[in-house]
């Protein structure tokens, strides 16, 4: 039988579930979803999907720095908080 693993640190730890015999860490990204008027949604997600002009696009944490334009469609937020969108830019940078 596996010995529970116990992390020395826990503010190192962060959502970690127990998979049989294996951790996996998800890792987290902040997210601002802004419009012209105002800022629409701020929080942490592990990942995004967006509708662009040359398909369906998914971001995770670590992703490469991008710009690309939105087409018309809906942002997802962790498969949960939905946006309908017409159009836009996304800028994912690797700092934040």
């Amino acid at each position: 039988m596996p010995v529970p693993y116990v992390c020395p640190n826990p503010s190192d730890c962060f959502n970690v579930e127990l998979f049989p015999y294996w951790y996996i860490i998800k890792a987290m990204f902040t997210v601002r979803l802004i419009s012209l008027q105002d800022e629409l949604y701020t929080g942490l997600a592990q990942e995004v999907t967006l509708p662009t002009i040359d398909g369906q696009l998914t971001i995770l944490d670590f992703h490469q720095p991008i710009v690309s334009r939105l087409s018309a469609g809906v942002i997802c937020i962790d498969k949960r908080k939905i946006f309908k969108i017409k159009d836009g830019i996304i800028k994912m940078s690797g700092s934040n």
